[in-house]
């Protein structure tokens, strides 16, 4: 827990932060922790820390919402950059804590929705993920 990265000033989106390990994706989705406001859901598990960063975060959009590669891209960039603008609402409450946060946003929606939509929503979100967490 003393290797932590403290939270920068510089608000970015690492390599490591990244969810991309396929068994922590499948228990992430086994544990069926989920918050909703549609048209995101996000889906998250608290595990035993494993490195110097508090959050490990993925992002995914459905095929059937969104045939175009572009358009999926497209909302997948909106929800990293809306992580990246607000992550200090979820790193805060999690700097005392000894465990690591790995969670998962799926746009559940089949219309595409403007950034500032987005980011609204997904303030919400966090703000109700940091309040669960606050709870453990």
């Amino acid at each position: 827990m003393q290797n932590r990265e403290p939270l920068s000033e510089r608000k970015t989106f690492r390599r490591h932060e990244r969810l991309k390990s396929r068994s922590q994706i499948q228990s992430l989705f086994l544990q069926n922790r989920s918050i909703r406001s549609y048209p995101f859901k996000l889906v998250w598990t608290v595990v035993e820390s494993t490195g110097p960063f508090l959050v490990k975060a993925g992002f995914t959009v459905s095929k059937r919402s969104f045939k175009s590669a572009v358009d999926r891209n497209l909302v997948k960039r909106r929800m990293r950059e809306c992580f990246r603008l607000n992550k200090q609402m979820i790193y805060q409450p999690l700097n005392d804590k000894p465990f690591q946060l790995n969670f998962m946003i799926v746009y559940m929606g089949d219309e595409l929705l403007d950034f500032k939509q987005s980011e609204a929503i997904l303030k919400q979100l966090f703000a109700r993920l940091t309040h669960k967490l606050e709870e453990l």
